[in-house]
């Protein structure tokens, strides 16, 4: 498998690549809400993201930007429960 990760600074600086405007298009994002996509698809919250997190992550949210609000919406619940407890 792919071990290499990828963190905030190197995915912001590809956002104007041809190929993250695509990924963006099919998942139905706005890029203005990279920062909150690349925290949700950051599974294990290393900060970094893996090639098996960004791939699992594109095909678990491609569909309306909804999507996006909602799973950020369930991580925000959880991240609060643990705070909780």
């Amino acid at each position: 498998g792919i071990h290499a990760t990828m963190c905030w600074e190197t995915f912001q600086s590809k956002l104007d690549a041809p190929q993250m405007v695509e990924f963006f298009k099919f998942i139905d994002v706005d890029p203005d809400d990279a920062k909150g996509l690349f925290k949700l698809l950051d599974l294990d919250g290393s900060g970094g993201l893996t090639a098996e997190e960004f791939l699992n992550g594109a095909i678990r949210l491609r569909g309306n930007a909804k999507s996006l609000d909602v799973a950020l919406l369930i991580q925000e619940v959880k991240k609060i429960e643990k705070h909780l407890v």
